[in-house]
């Protein structure tokens, strides 16, 4: 699963035909679609914020969480 992190402008603009939208500010809540065992791809514009992701999932008890180069070229 592929999941953009960045904001609603931003993935508006452009985003991945298969990803996800779910925003870092409502990572904490989020009802994810998928188990805590399947592969989670995270991405943002530069990397920061699907890093912050990555690190709110894994102490959710995410076990395959990933992160993918940022999205400058969209």
């Amino acid at each position: 699963m592929l999941i953009d992190v960045r904001t609603e402008e931003e993935f508006t603009q452009a985003h991945h035909e298969t990803a996800v939208h779910i925003p870092l500010d409502t990572m904490q809540q989020a009802d994810l679609p998928c188990g805590k065992d399947e592969h989670i791809i995270l991405h943002c514009r530069s990397g920061a914020r699907a890093q912050a992701a990555k690190e709110i999932l894994e102490s959710r008890g995410y076990t395959n969480v990933t992160l993918k180069d940022g999205t400058g070229a969209y």
